[in-house]
């Protein structure tokens, strides 16, 4: 028969974590004691528990008056955040007096409330109070710089903070001073983008034109961004810029292969310029679930030049011009169709066994995760909410996936 310290010599063998039953036992019976529960029956496995897990909280550490001083910092520096965010908040949402109301409303900005819907259908957006001042501060952009046709772009996530991207057209064409380096207004800078941390303050900044040797850059490296516009874009090969040149550049790749419209919708004229067609056929969504019923509403960039148009002529020794080496370009408004495999998937939302009224087609990039064009009717809209990493083509992502409605 076993004695007692037997017993108690068994029970107090330590398990591999360091701990016995016998002082585990010990501890519930003190808590019981002290505590003196009701229905102790129903509750002894709940107060057992309860003692494990606080035997492995870390020990609090009593209070000392430098830590007492860095938590008050801290608390300080926390509110007064929260009260400069509330003014500028307060600010957007102030209703304008007749002298401080702009001359001319702003023109031309996309209606992002209606469009949060559809971006909720292809599980993208953000809170109905977010997008609401997000929606204000497009307008006071829109006003402050005379921009026409302006759009929410998207989202993109870095490490130290995120950036909101705007995109839209000024009123003065950009003319570059070197043709070799950079495009014009019919290229890659014949729109302009603007970036606004979400940091609270709502303050836009205007991304700089975007050259060739920036994008060829930007094709070989795979990195977050930091969320400051000015800091270094540190990797191999060197980037040609800072973090605001290499978020434009970006931008850049993204919008040439991600911005698409339906089939039909658009026409290319004698001049070469994309436009609207006068009466378009307004396609079902089933119609819309083919690939070959999307085409690309943005020029490609040529993977050589980093280009969307060709480089100005050479010249020889005679004064004639001689073509250059791979310096083709795919034409204007192509299918999705005559895109690389897997590169797209195209889904329908709601997604029923039968078609139902105000369904939505969804075309989602594989090769930039995160960028979507959807479609319902005669309305179509495309954004990219995602994590900023980029590489080669046919990357996974940049890092992430596209981040989901909160």
């Amino acid at each position: 028969m076993t004695t007692l310290e037997e017993a108690k010599a068994f029970l107090k063998k330590e398990s591999p974590d360091g701990t016995n039953l016998y002082d585990h036992l010990g501890d519930v019976l003190l808590k019981i004691i002290v505590e003196r529960p009701e229905n102790l029956h129903e509750t002894f496995e709940n107060i057992s528990t309860l003692v494990k897990q606080q035997r492995y909280l870390a020990p609090q550490q009593p209070p000392t008056a430098d830590g007492d001083a860095q938590l008050s910092s801290i608390k300080k520096q926390a509110q007064a955040h929260q009260e400069n965010w509330c003014n500028v908040a307060l600010e957007l949402l102030k209703l304008k007096s007749e002298d401080e109301a702009p001359s001319e409303p702003a023109t031309g900005v996309a209606d992002l409330l209606d469009e949060a819907n559809m971006f909720e259908w292809a599980g993208l957006g953000f809170s109905k109070g977010e997008t609401f001042r997000l929606s204000l501060a497009l307008q006071r952009l829109a006003q402050t710089n005379g921009t026409v046709n302006m759009r929410f772009w998207g989202k993109i996530l870095g490490r130290g903070a995120d950036y909101y991207i705007a995109e839209g057209e000024l009123s003065t064409a950009y003319e570059p001073e070197d043709l070799d380096a950079e495009e014009g207004a019919t290229g890659a800078n014949k729109l302009t983008y603007w970036a606004m941390k979400d940091n609270g303050m709502y303050q836009w900044v205007q991304l700089p034109p975007v050259r060739r040797d920036q994008i060829l850059a930007a094709r070989q490296l795979r990195r977050y961004v930091r969320g400051d516009l000015e800091a270094p874009v540190l990797g191999h090969p060197p980037f040609p810029g800072v973090e605001k040149n290499y978020l434009r550049a970006q931008i850049a790749r993204i919008s040439a292969g991600t911005v698409l419209c339906p089939a039909g919708y658009f026409e290319v004229n004698e001049e070469g310029d994309i436009t609207p067609v006068e009466e378009p056929e307004i396609k079902a969504t089933a119609d819309l679930l083919d690939l070959g019923s999307w085409t690309h509403f943005t020029k490609e960039i040529n993977a050589r030049y980093g280009r969307m148009t060709p480089m100005p002529p050479l010249t020889n020794a005679d004064g004639e011009e001689e073509p250059r080496e791979g310096e083709e370009f795919a034409p204007p408004l192509r299918a999705l169709s005559e895109d690389k495999p897997q590169s797209w998937r195209v889904d329908r939302q709601p997604g029923t066994l039968q078609p139902s009224v105000g369904e939505v087609a969804i075309v989602r990039s594989l090769v930039w995760p995160g960028a979507a064009s959807i479609a319902v009717g005669k309305k179509f809209l495309n954004v990219y909410v995602v994590t900023e990493s980029s590489s080669c083509p046919n990357h996974s992502s940049w890092l992430s996936s596209a981040t989901a409605v909160w």
